[in-house]
C-alpha cells in the first residue's frame, strides 16, 4: 500500500495503463499487491474503510483496470458493490456526502461502470450515470441562459466564482458528460444521447477557446511552456498540471467517441 488509497488508485491506473500500452508483465507483482490493498478495505456493502469520496469515485476506475488486466472477476464483483452502494446514497447529504460534486462522480465513475454495464447489464447502472450526467449538463451556459460568449458551452464552476463564470473544472465535466454519452447511446436512451452529445460539442468548442494560446504568452518567463494548457481561472493564468491532462482526454473522448475524424469540421 501507499500512505493512502488515493494515491494508490492512481498508481494501479498508471501501471496498468503502461502494462496495456507496452505489453510488459513487469508490474503485476505491485499491481497485485495494490490489488489486494483495495479489496481489503471494501465492505461487504461496497463502502470503504479509508478514504474520501473523492478517493472513493477514483476506486470505480481502479477496480476496472485492475478486472481489465488480471481477469479476476473479484475486482468485478468490487466495482458492483461500490456502485450499488453509491446508487443507495445517492440523495445522502452532508459532510459525507459522496455527490456534492456529482461531476467528479461521473469523472471517475461513468467509463468503469459503462464498461460494468456491457458484461453485467442492469437497469441500476443507467439510472446512476444519467443521475449524474442530467445534472451536469443542466448546469452549462447555452444560448438559452447566456448571453456571454466567452462563457458559451462552460459548465458552472463549482464551487461557484463570484461572477459564475466557467474555470478548470469545466475539464472534468465535459469529461464526465461524454463517458454518459457513451452509456446513453449504448442503451439506446436517444433523448439523453442528444442532449449529452450537444452538451459534449459546445463544451469541447468552449474548452478549446480556454486553452492558451501563442499571443496569450508573451513576455512571459517561458513563453512557450504554458501554450495548449488551460488557466485555472479566466483572472488567473496559472496551470495545473492534471488539468491540461484531463481536458487532453476530454477532447479525445468526444472525438473518437463521437466519431469526428475532422474535428471540428465534421458535426
Amino acid at each position: 500500500k501507499l500512505s493512502s488509497i488515493g494515491p494508490t488508485a492512481l498508481m494501479v491506473m498508471a501501471m496498468t495503463e503502461h502494462a496495456e500500452i507496452t505489453g510488459t508483465r513487469d508490474w503485476d507483482a505491485p499491481i497485485e499487491g495494490f490489488g489486494a490493498y483495495i479489496l481489503s478495505i471494501q465492505s461487504e456493502d461496497g463502502s470503504w474503510s479509508e478514504g474520501a469520496r473523492l478517493q472513493w469515485e477514483q476506486l470505480h476506475k481502479a477496480l476496472w483496470n485492475l478486472y481489465e488486466h488480471t481477469g479476476d472477476e473479484t475486482y468485478l464483483d468490487a466495482l458492483e458493490a461500490t456502485g450499488r452502494w453509491h446508487l443507495e446514497h445517492r440523495q445522502d447529504t452532508g459532510e459525507d456526502d459522496p455527490f456534492e460534486y456529482p461531476y467528479l462522480y461521473g469523472l471517475w465513475a461513468a467509463e468503469p461502470l459503462t464498461e460494468l454495464y456491457d458484461l453485467r447489464p442492469g437497469d441500476w447502472i443507467p439510472e446512476l450515470v444519467f443521475s449524474v450526467g442530467d445534472e451536469v449538463v443542466a448546469q452549462q451556459w447555452t444560448p438559452a441562459n447566456n448571453d456571454e460568449p466567452d462563457w458559451m458551452g462552460g459548465y458552472w464552476a463549482n464551487p461557484p466564482n463570484e461572477d459564475g463564470s466557467p474555470n478548470w473544472n469545466h475539464t472534468l465535466k465535459l469529461e464526465a458528460t461524454i463517458d454518459c454519452w457513451r452509456l446513453a447511446d449504448k442503451v439506446g436512451d436517444e433523448q439523453r444521447a442528444f442532449e449529452y452529445r450537444r452538451s459534449a460539442l459546445i463544451g469541447a468548442e468552449h474548452m478549446q477557446r480556454w486553452q492558451l494560446r501563442a499571443e496569450e504568452t508573451a513576455g512571459w518567463p517561458d513563453e512557450a511552456l504554458p501554450v495548449g494548457g488551460m488557466p485555472l481561472y479566466a483572472y488567473d493564468p496559472s496551470i495545473r498540471i492534471d488539468i491540461p491532462s484531463h481536458g487532453g482526454v476530454a477532447m479525445m473522448k468526444v472525438v473518437k467517441y463521437l466519431g469526428l475524424e475532422e474535428y471540428p469540421g465534421t458535426y
